[in-house]
Parts: structure tokens; sequence; C-alpha cells
């Protein structure tokens, strides 16, 4: 059995093309704000140095999977490391291996994975963070071709 629609109503007046034309571009204009609003805020990291770019995304992936040989490629040891009052530097590789828990706690390995580095004037990248009242930043530096993890110290530099 076929179903009928009902004739529209003849008092209903068609939109003027006017004003068609104005709510399509209140629509676009609507849209673009949203995406420009809802896009990420980019760091210099992401609109900079390709190089870094690049280390930065292993790096944080070895960070996140704890990855000792992947975190530490490239560190000149000892290296200044302030995450509690009891440890202020990393002395050397095995170091670093044998202590990477201590060194990357968890409040560390969160502010890495969602850190957003800024360049410094002096051309090395940092992240700053701040835990139970106290700052922390984590330098990068450019060094044999790359970047390499170059300390942890409590305070800006």
């Amino acid at each position: 059995m076929p179903v009928y629609f009902p004739a529209p109503r003849s008092s209903r007046k068609a939109a003027p093309a006017a004003l068609l034309i104005r709510r399509a571009a209140f629509g676009a204009a609507i849209l673009l704000c949203a995406s420009f609003a809802l896009a990420p805020v980019a760091s210099a990291a992401d609109k900079g140095d390709p190089v870094f770019t690049k280390w930065w995304q292993k790096f944080q992936l070895a960070v996140i999977r704890r990855d000792i040989r992947g975190v530490d490629k490239g560190v000149e040891f000892p290296m200044d490391w302030q995450i509690t009052s009891d440890v202020r530097a990393v002395r050397s590789e095995s170091d670093f291996a044998a202590n990477f828990a201590i060194f990357f706690t968890p409040d560390v390995i969160r502010n890495v994975a969602a850190g957003k580095p800024e360049k410094r004037p002096n051309g090395n990248y940092a992240i700053t963070w701040k835990t139970d009242g106290k700052d922390y930043t984590m330098t990068y530096r450019f060094y044999a071709g790359t970047y390499t993890l170059d300390s942890l110290i409590e305070g800006h530099p």
C-alpha cells in the first residue's frame, strides 16, 4: 500500500534566497571558529626543528615503554638529576640502568608523555611542570647530530 504525504501548506512562504545564503555563511563561520578552537596548540617542537620533532617522538615512546637504551642514547654522564633530596645526579650509564625507576618516577613519565617542549634561546629544548609545589625542568640538547636528554633540575634553568 503506497504511503501518501500531505501537501505542503500554502500558508508557508519559501525563504528568500538572501536569507538562505546568510544562514549558510553563518554556519560556515561557526564551523571555521570551532575548528580553530578545537585544533591543538602547536609548541615549538611541533612547528620548528624537524630533527627535534623526530627525536622527541622516539624519546617519549622510550620513556613510556621504560626503554632504558632508548632514553639514555647519547647521554653524557654524570648528569644533573634533581628528583629528590637524595637523588641529585646520575653518575653513570650503569647507575642509570640500575635505578631507572628512581630517576623516572610515574610523575616524570606522565609529564614527559604529555609534555610540549619549548625551544630555549640557547637552542636547547625543555619541558617544565609543577608537582607538590615544586617546579621541575627537563632539558634536551643538540649533540653529535641529534638531540639527547641533558638534565632534570628543580626550578627553572
